[in-house]
């Protein structure tokens, strides 16, 4: 899956803070937990990068609300898709975050 996503370095930091917070909020548990919905959300938007809503006046940026079947968790994946076809993960951004105050 990797080898297919690209992760903006703003990506990244949003992902260890948000499970640095889940970790110290909420447990090891709902940590491990999370970090297993993100990762399932990553593997989707990789394999089918038309899974996603397109971004408001925004060309080539699309939203992904991750979570598990019938559980929608609060954070979305910005990402938009590259040339040679891989996925570059922008952000992940809460729900309650205005994307475009948000996009890179």
């Amino acid at each position: 899956m990797t080898e297919r996503v690209r992760f903006h370095p703003r990506a990244e930091d949003d992902i260890a803070d948000v499970l640095a917070y889940t970790l110290e909020r909420f447990g090891l548990q709902q940590y491990q937990r999370y970090e297993q919905i993100i990762e399932e959300a990553l593997v989707r938007v990789a394999r089918r990068p038309d899974i996603g809503r397109v971004v408001g006046g925004r060309a080539g940026l699309f939203l992904y609300s991750i979570g598990r079947r019938g559980q929608r968790a609060s954070h979305q994946l910005l990402y938009r898709t590259l040339a040679d076809g891989r996925v570059e993960i922008l952000r992940l951004l809460h729900d309650s975050m205005d994307v475009s105050r948000h996009i890179p």
